[in-house]
């Protein structure tokens, strides 16, 4: 009898534990709920060998706002249009200061980050002078930086000269747009 009353209780748990399964997920729909918290748990600490608690940690607005500002910060910033031979820039645009401002945030909330400032001229001039002059344009715009509070550490100098220019060299506006000044988010 208690043969009988082991094998009659197995199958009571097996149709109990199926017809579960069967009301959850396929009725309810819930397992894919599940799923969906496993994906959001962002930790798991384990607590013995054989216990193991997962932590389901909620994104909160300053994890959304930082997504949103790497996301706008990763598609970097041009400044062109400065002045023939200057390594200087004034008025700045109303989008360069927005820009500046969502940076600074963007570096304060993640000190691993980093930027690189990369400096452009036109085709004027020798080489040389094209590539100094295309350093003190970033070494410019890296001193800006640093006087809204960015990290020295966080940035990173590049010049270019005249390579990869943005338009023509030929025409009086193409070389403006080619005297330039690049921010990006480093890969790191």
């Amino acid at each position: 009898m208690t043969t009988k009353s082991a094998i009659f209780s197995g199958i009571l748990i097996l149709w109990i534990g199926g017809s579960t399964y069967w009301y959850v997920c396929k009725i309810k729909k819930d397992c894919e709920k599940q799923e969906n918290i496993r994906q959001a748990t962002k930790s798991t600490v384990k607590i013995s060998d054989t216990v193991t608690v997962k932590v389901n940690i909620q994104k909160t607005e300053t994890d959304e706002r930082n997504e949103l500002l790497k996301e706008k910060i990763s598609k970097g910033y041009t400044l062109s249009g400065f002045p023939y031979n200057s390594d200087k820039y004034e008025n700045f645009p109303q989008d360069f200061n927005n820009f500046t401002r969502d940076l600074k945030t963007f570096l304060q909330l993640n000190a691993g980050e980093t930027i690189e400032i990369t400096g452009y001229t036109d085709n004027k001039g020798s080489v040389s002078v094209n590539m100094e002059l295309s350093r003190k344009r970033a070494e410019f715009i890296k001193i800006k930086l640093l006087e809204l509070g960015i990290n020295e550490e966080q940035i990173a100098l590049r010049a270019e000269g005249e390579n990869n220019p943005l338009a023509d060299n030929d025409t009086d506006l193409g070389r403006a747009q080619n005297r330039r000044v690049e921010i990006k988010l480093s890969k790191n």
